[in-house]
């Protein structure tokens, strides 16, 4: 039986998100993003993701993204525990594959879109971005 690992989240951005460098040297950010439940009676419950991204797409991450951008995210989930003061904590993370950006504030024009029109956003992406994401789907078998 195979195993799947797979999150999609479309939500807001809390904060800006935060550059950092791994030991190895790989750049990425941290990043929360909340998306609403609907319960019963009409009620509705934020959920906050805490999200990170490496290379290339995380970078574009910290340079599109701001609080209260709308984002499209697909990845995985890393689950984690640390000890602090001799008490275990528990976590999770979605270590992201690829971020859309449905709705930033360093897009232009963004105030004037319609909710359900598309936002063409390669024009902001750099031209290495547009190179890999074209190569990307020029090699789907189907």
């Amino acid at each position: 039986m195979s195993k799947l690992n797979h999150v999609s989240i479309i939500g807001y951005v809390g904060k800006k998100p935060v550059e950092f460098e791994t030991k190895n040297g790989a750049k990425g950010v941290h990043f929360r993003v909340a998306t609403h439940l609907t319960l019963s009676r009409g009620r509705t419950q934020t959920i906050w993701h805490n999200v990170t991204a490496y290379g290339s797409h995380g970078l574009a991450c910290a340079k599109y993204l701001d609080k209260g951008s709308l984002c499209y995210i697909e990845g995985r989930l890393r689950h984690f525990h640390f000890i602090k003061d001799d008490v275990t904590f528990y976590s999770c993370e979605v270590i992201s594959r690829s971020v859309e950006f449905l709705r930033s504030k360093a897009m232009p024009d963004t105030q004037t879109l319609d909710e359900s029109e598309p936002i063409d956003v390669s024009a902001l992406m750099p031209e290495a971005m547009q190179a890999a994401e074209a190569s990307v789907v020029e090699n789907i078998p189907f």
